[in-house]
């Protein structure tokens, strides 16, 4: 059954995105989940990288 679920789910799979920055973007995200399982980030606090995460890559995408 799962087999069968995953498979059926492989139409909706997308290539990245074609933005020049996205390589960037990548990176900052990999470096910012890092961090908060590294640092065991209180959980009150990972809205507030989720959303500084969000702003920078909006920011690098311009």
């Amino acid at each position: 059954p799962q087999w069968k679920q995953a498979v059926d789910l492989i139409p909706q799979g997308a290539l990245q995105p074609q933005l020049a920055s996205w390589r960037t973007i990548k990176i900052m995200l990999g470096d910012g989940f890092a961090h908060m399982y590294r640092v065991n980030v209180p959980s009150g606090q990972v809205a507030a990288i989720l959303a500084q995460m969000e702003n920078t890559a909006k920011e690098l995408s311009e």
